[in-house]
């Protein structure tokens, strides 16, 4: 960062003494954190010095795309261009929706199962209460009677409306799961909002949606949907044995879509889905490394003791990166994609779980978004 002359907006241990004596204001920061401005945070621990509004909004306005070394990488939820409301819709409360943005389906319809992505652009008029607020999102029937809904504080509850600079949009990222069963048809979607958990007047329809099942699936070991272009890389590229479970959702980012599975993580850009360099870019963060393999053979290939390996997964592991080395008990080698490994003592062979270690996930921790 200090080599390419990027100034970072928070400093966190120095700039929470600060903020807990009163002598800092991040008002400024929370706004643009709500508005997915800085394109990168840079984090290598979510939480302990970091204020707890700071840490709310990258739990919901950002998702993490991955690590690098001990540090995760977390970028903006992106859901397209705003679409504007005008007039904007008072909804109560002092407030009024001036915009919203829905995540595109990665099929033509949407389907059972997949997450809805929804970013709306508030704006707080002078009568803006001080009480807390939270945002339900509903999908209904097309005549707008409720079928089932999500609800959340009103910006992660990090920043209240008293404190959103005069004239401004602040926006707030809401998701919702349409269930694996929903039936295809024609669905409304409606916001509104709740003070005291008790509605403010009646839901406001923004837009409604097709929903069609075709070649998405859902996972009940993890919980996760997998859409219809993924899941036909997945299958292509080796299916469970060769990716694993799903242990995120579709992320959209600037970039494309991000989903990650125990073994890798797959890519969306420009319509193609293709597999993440886990292996190379994780392999920057090993200290043992090799040229060679056991047998001395230069790499440039795979080393002969993963022939197993070799003849099951061919080019779905890539370009060799590295020799054999012994890493945690285990002879490993890096390709581009994976890691190979064996046990010295047995032979045992498989590969390691790098999607899973892209995320650097707690023991029994889940991906952190939505």
């Amino acid at each position: 960062a200090a080599a390419s002359g990027a100034v970072s907006r928070m400093q966190v241990f120095e700039a929470r003494q600060l903020i807990d004596q009163g002598l800092s204001d991040q008002s400024g920061l929370l706004y643009d954190l709500a508005n997915g401005e800085p394109p990168l945070a840079v984090i290598d621990y979510l939480g302990n010095w970091m204020p707890a509004q700071v840490v709310a909004l990258l739990r919901h306005r950002y998702a993490q795309d991955g690590s690098l070394g001990t540090f995760d990488l977390y970028r903006p939820v992106d859901t397209g261009p705003q679409q504007t409301i005008d007039p904007p819709t008072e909804i109560g409360a002092g407030l009024a929706l001036g915009s919203y943005a829905l995540a595109a389906p990665l099929s033509p319809s949407y389907e059972p199962g997949e997450l809805l992505i929804v970013n709306l652009g508030w704006q707080a008029g002078p009568s803006a209460t001080t009480s807390a607020l939270s945002v339900t999102l509903q999908l209904t029937t097309p005549e707008g009677a409720p079928l089932l809904e999500s609800d959340l504080p009103l910006v992660y509850g990090a920043l209240p409306p008293t404190r959103w600079p005069n004239g401004a949009t602040v926006e707030h990222l809401q998701t919702l799961a349409l269930p694996a069963e929903l039936p295809t048809g024609r669905y409304g979607v409606a916001i509104g909002l709740r003070a005291s958990g008790e509605p403010l007047g009646v839901s406001h329809q923004i837009t409604t949606i097709s929903v069609q099942a075709t070649s998405g699936q859902s996972f009940e070991e993890s919980g996760q949907f997998v859409p219809g272009p993924i899941m036909r890389a997945w299958n292509a590229q080796g299916g469970r044995e060769r990716i694993g479970l799903p242990l995120t959702p579709a992320v959209p980012f600037a970039w494309g879509r991000l989903q990650c599975f125990e073994l890798a993580c797959l890519e969306l850009r420009n319509g193609v889905v293709s597999a993440r360099t886990l292996g190379a870019q994780l392999y920057l963060g090993e200290t043992a490394r090799s040229t060679a393999c056991n047998d001395q053979a230069t790499i440039g290939r795979i080393c002969p003791g993963f022939a197993t390996l070799t003849l099951r997964y061919g080019a779905n592991l890539g370009q060799p990166i590295s020799g054999e080395v012994l890493r945690n008990g285990w002879v490993v080698q890096w390709s581009e994609y994976a890691r190979l490994e064996r046990r010295p003592d047995t032979d045992t062979q498989g590969l390691g779980r790098l999607g899973e270690e892209s995320l650097r996930l707690p023991p029994g921790g889940s991906y952190r978004w939505p």
